[in-house]
This record gives C-alpha cells, sequence and structure tokens, in this order.
C-alpha cells in the first residue's frame, strides 16, 4: 500500500497504533509487487520445495536451480519464496507477446490532427486556463505525480535521480525544487479562489529507491509540504530472461527483476491504494512528470485548466522536436486516428527528416512524459492489461562458475517494460498542448560532458530562465553569471513587479523568499 506519514497533529489515533499502522505501509511497501506475481493472489511463508521445482522443470525453466542446492537453509527459503511468487506462465507470455510483435510501419504514421500551440492560443485563453486550473487547485481537486523509480547511474551517483543536485547555486535536488513549486502554487491558488488549495504528492518509487526516497524527504521536513499530503508508493517489478527466453538468475539465490517501466503505474496506482486515496481526497485531476525534467511546470495550473476546458480525460504536453535525428519518441495518429507514440528507433531516416512547405518537421511532436488524467480514466484503465515491451540491456547476472553476482559488460538479457502511452487508446478524449521546450523541458540522463540532456545544459537553461523572467518585469542585469529565483518568489515569472528598476550586477545571486 501507499506510505503516507503520519502529520505532527495527527492525534486521533493513540500512538501505538499509529505507529503500527506506519510500520506495516512500509514494510508493505518493500515488498516485490511484480506484475504476475503471486499466482492466484497465494502466497505462503511455507514453501513445498518439491512441488516449486516440479512446476518450473514443466515450463522448462528449471535452469534457475543450478545453484539451490548450495544454498543455506534461510538462502534457500528466500530464494524458494521469490520462486512461488513468479507467475511464470504469465511472464513467459508476456515475452512471447512482445517477441512476436511486428515493428510498427512508421509510413503509416501521420502527423496530430488535432493539437494547441500555447505560443499562438493567445494571451485571453492562456489566462482563462490559469485561472480555471488554479480554480481547480483551490478546491482541491488537483494532485501531482513524479515518476521517480529510477536511479542516477548514468550521472554518477547511485542514489535516486530525484536527489541529484543539477549544479543550481542553492544547490537544491530535483525533488526540493518539485516540492518548493508546489507549495507556491498552493499559495497562488489560496491568493485568487477560496477552498483548501492542497496539492497531494505522489511519488511512485522503485523497490531499489523507496527508502532512500522516503528517508531523504523526511530528513529534510518534506521541503515545507505538510508529511500529510506526501503520499509514496511503489511500481511493480518484472522478472529478467536471457536472450533464449529463459528466467535469468542474478546470484545464486535470486532471479533477476526490474522496475516495470512507467506504464506499470497505472496497476501500481490501484494496489497501492493511491486511486483510493484519491478518491478519499476529493481529487478529479492528476498532473504527471517524469522526475528528471527540471523545468517540469507541476501541477501545470494552465495544462490542467486547459485539459478541463477542453473536456479531456487525458493531455500530453508536447514539445517540438530539437531535430529530426533527436531520440525521443513522437506522437502520432495512425490511419483511423487514434493517437500513439512512436519511438525514434521507430522511424525511418527519411520520415524523420520530412519537412512541411514552412520546413517544420512533420513528425515534430516530440512526447515528453508530462501528461494529464481524470480521475475516472484512471480507475477505468487500472486493471486492463498492458502489453509488454522488450529492452535488451545490461542485467546483473550469477557467475556460471560460482553463483556470485556479477555485473554485466555487454547487453545480456531482456527486460519486459509497460508503457504509459499504450493505454492512451482507452482515452474518450486525448488533448496534446504544445509548450515552449527552453521554458518545460530539459531532461537530465547523462553526465555533464554528454552531447545532450545533462546537468549542465538544464542548469543553464533554468538560469536563462530566471534572468529573463526578471528581465521582463523590468530588473536591470548587467553582466553575465547565474541569477536564480527560488520557486516560492515565482513559479512561472509571476509577482516579480518589486524587481523593476532594480540593478542586479553581482554573481551569483540567489533571490529566495526568505
Amino acid at each position: 500500500p501507499a506510505h503516507r506519514p503520519a502529520a505532527p497533529m495527527a492525534t486521533a489515533l493513540p500512538k501505538l497504533v499509529l505507529l503500527l499502522a506506519c510500520f506495516l505501509a512500509c514494510l508493505a511497501l518493500d515488498l516485490d509487487k511484480s506484475e504476475g506475481l503471486c499466482e492466484g493472489g497465494q502466497c505462503t511463508a511455507e514453501v513445498d520445495e518439491e512441488a516449486i521445482r516440479s512446476h518450473y522443470a514443466d515450463l522448462g525453466q528449471d535452469q534457475v536451480f543450478k545453484f539451490a542446492d548450495k544454498l543455506s537453509a534461510d538462502e534457500r527459503l528466500t530464494f524458494f519464496q521469490q520462486l512461488q511468487k513468479i507467475n511464470v506462465p504469465s511472464v513467459v507470455g508476456d515475452l512471447k507477446a512482445a517477441q512476436s510483435v511486428k515493428p510498427k510501419v512508421s509510413s503509416d504514421a501521420q502527423p496530430l490532427s488535432h493539437q494547441t500551440k500555447l505560443a499562438t492560443a493567445g494571451a485571453e485563453a492562456t489566462e482563462k486556463w490559469r485561472q480555471k486550473g488554479l480554480e481547480a487547485i483551490a478546491a482541491g481537486s488537483v494532485g501531482f505525480i513524479v515518476l521517480a523509480g529510477g536511479q542516477g547511474t548514468r550521472l554518477g551517483t547511485k542514489d535516486p535521480k530525484g536527489m541529484f543536485d543539477i549544479g543550481l547555486p542553492s544547490h537544491k535536488s530535483l525533488f526540493q525544487l518539485f516540492a518548493e513549486r508546489l507549495l507556491k502554487l498552493q499559495s497562488l491558488a489560496s491568493g485568487k479562489f477560496a477552498g483548501s488549495s492542497i496539492i497531494p504528492f505522489y511519488i511512485m518509487c522503485s523497490p531499489h529507491t523507496c527508502e532512500k526516497t522516503k528517508n531523504f524527504f523526511a530528513e529534510n521536513k518534506y521541503f515545507g509540504l505538510s508529511a500529510d499530503n506526501v503520499v509514496f508508493f511503489s511500481q511493480g517489478t518484472l522478472p529478467c530472461f536471457d536472450f533464449d527466453g529463459k528466467l535469468l538468475l542474478e546470484s545464486s539465490g535470486r532471479v533477476a527483476t526490474a522496475p516495470n517501466g512507467n506504464g506499470g503505474f497505472y496497476k501500481a496506482l490501484e494496489d497501492s491504494g493511491v486511486l483510493a486515496d484519491l478518491s478519499s481526497r476529493g481529487v478529479r485531476y492528476l498532473h504527471l512528470s517524469s522526475v528528471d525534467n527540471a523545468l517540469a511546470r507541476v501541477a501545470d495550473p494552465v495544462f490542467v485548466g486547459h485539459c478541463i476546458e477542453t473536456g479531456a480525460d487525458v493531455g500530453a504536453k508536447i514539445v517540438a522536436k530539437a531535430s529530426a535525428t533527436e531520440e525521443v519518441g513522437v506522437m502520432v495518429e495512425d490511419a483511423e486516428g487514434r493517437v500513439g507514440i512512436l519511438e525514434y528507433s521507430e522511424l525511418s531516416p527519411d520520415l524523420a527528416a520530412a519537412t512541411t512547405d514552412s520546413g517544420e518537421l512533420v513528425l515534430n511532436a516530440a512526447n515528453i512524459c508530462n501528461h494529464f488524467f481524470t480521475t475516472e480514466y484512471l480507475k477505468r484503465v487500472a486493471a486492463l492489461p498492458m502489453p509488454a515491451h522488450i529492452a535488451k540491456k545490461k542485467i546483473p547476472f550469477a557467475d556460471p562458475a560460482t553463483g556470485e553476482k556479477t555485473a554485466a559488460t555487454k547487453k545480456n538479457g531482456i527486460k519486459l517494460e509497460l508503457f504509459i502511452f499504450d493505454a492512451f487508446v482507452h482515452a474518450q478524449k486525448l488533448v496534446a498542448l504544445e509548450v515552449s521546450r527552453e521554458d518545460e523541458f530539459s531532461p537530465i540522463k547523462n553526465a555533464n560532458g554528454g552531447p545532450a540532456d545533462t546537468p549542465e545544459i538544464a542548469r543553464s537553461l533554468l538560469m536563462k530562465q530566471h534572468r529573463r523572467y526578471l528581465s521582463d518585469a523590468g530588473a536591470e542585469i548587467v553582466g553575465e553569471g547565474d541569477v536564480e529565483l527560488a520557486p516560492m518568489v515565482s513559479y512561472a515569472g509571476e509577482g516579480l513587479s518589486a524587481y523593476k528598476g532594480k540593478k542586479i550586477d553581482s554573481f551569483p545571486v540567489i533571490i529566495s523568499d526568505r
């Protein structure tokens, strides 16, 4: 279940009961909730080793027992408990289905027939959407979820990526930036409309990142948010396979598993109790972003208001592609008008480079994993099956001679991943809003020095944005250097009239609410 920390003033329950409830929630969060685990929901502490061996042998997966006889009694129990949980026919079926899928024919892809460009929508429409979004926030109808299951391995850290410091003068982490933007937005909403103006913050972590993520928030006092409004829950995992379709051992006593992709979030919402939590709070709309976008406008009132205004149950923010060769998926329509995502690897070079008469790329709607959902839509799709996709990866494996966990030096296996956009076919109405890349999208995927998507690029864009906000408000910025605006000073450039005529000529400078 989801873990929502007890608020300091929560005195309705006896202290012992409250502590026990929190302990059980934390314990449950750390359990492996793999898709397709526990056949029929029957998982017990006791195991029948002979029956499990026979079951796996019948399915041609008895290679997993190569080192079983060398395990200690406790190791054997843990290992067979894991094996008992894996629904082998289900996950093998998912693998075979994924392997049998024919590649999409990119020549059939058409550009979106309906999308709105924020840059040309006009000030009146934009302000109307903003006010509608703020009104929904004030009413307590909007939640924000961040997909934060990944580790910053490619950034040189084993910590959750949300803990990463991109190099701002303040050294704030991505998690802190998101939390403080939510705080400011709550303040903006309460200043405009009556209501609670609470935006619950849902953080989807993974079994690898949940404990560190929860501790990080607790140690930093939830960055000013109420602990009762910060909810952690874990995405599921799926077993990994070798290239012959055999379950891959990570060590002598464990099958390798991996998080099940961002599409696992639908089922995780239901399994963790988050869907029930949304309903109990009266949250009708959910805005979602991946954690690695440093420029993400969390619970964006313009985007939320636009989606509410148009009656959409699913919304997607998009940006124009940086180039024909940018490695990003694009939103497209098929011949029947159904919206989907075409991965960059599925695009032929000719189609990727095709342009309109005005010189714009024909397939130009880059997907940035930034979405709007109604709670009713999420309830509808949570129990629906999702297709798995194959990702060939470097996966830690058991040394064939010793069974010791060994790091892979090349791609040696298959991870099954679910994609969030595969459920878009179930939307009754999907809208796409094109936003400015410079203002809203700078993913952090590679270490500094890489060709793209680095912390340095994100830091630079954020600093330029803050200088632009101040200049537009009438501040005089003399010289080059870092200018950082704390989120509590301004969410998106508003409220800076006090800086009109002020001179800024010493760098770096951090303008905070304190």
